[in-house]
């Protein structure tokens, strides 16, 4: 599900889109990092989620948490700006792991996040897909913001379901 347009003018590069009402996901994920794991589902649905629309050929190109609403009739993808058939579907799940991870310290309670992403992901998602995500290329942009520690545990559960999921 998306907003729907609700308007566009072109000559001022405006969009105007309908309001959905609920928390981001990445509202709901920080609870998690802070102690509360309500809102485990959510992750596991988003991933799915971004499973499906790889299937389709899609990559999201913004797969920020923060770009998901979580609304009483379901997930809301915001923020599609980016998104492109045949995209870089490995910087989706990439970028989703490392962004919500940037800057914590919190690194159980991330990889529980990861653990339930990384698992509703590929029951339909590709393992090809994970084992590039875990690579270098994808790392890098994020090599400031996301502490050593917690980028080997990333790479290593990405590896972890890229290979038992043969």
């Amino acid at each position: 599900m998306v907003p729907a347009i609700l308007a566009v003018a072109p000559g001022e590069r405006l969009i105007v889109k309908e309001f959905v009402k609920g928390p981001t996901l990445s509202s709901v994920i920080d609870g998690i990092l802070k102690g509360s794991f309500n809102g485990m589902g959510q992750v596991s649905a988003y991933a799915g989620l971004m499973a499906k629309v790889h299937q389709a050929g899609l990559a999201l190109g913004d797969a920020k948490a923060s770009n998901v609403v979580i609304s009483p009739d379901g997930l809301y993808l915001t923020d599609l700006e980016q998104s492109v058939r045949g995209g870089d579907m490995a910087w989706d799940v990439a970028e989703f792991l490392y962004y919500t991870a940037k800057l914590s310290t919190r690194e159980e309670a991330m990889k529980y996040v990861a653990r339930a992403f990384l698992q509703s992901y590929v029951t339909s998602g590709s393992r090809e897909i994970l084992e590039r995500a875990r690579g270098p290329k994808y790392y890098r942009p994020f090599q400031p913001f996301v502490i050593p520690g917690m980028a080997k545990m990333l790479q290593g559960l990405m590896s972890e379901f890229s290979r038992s999921w043969k």
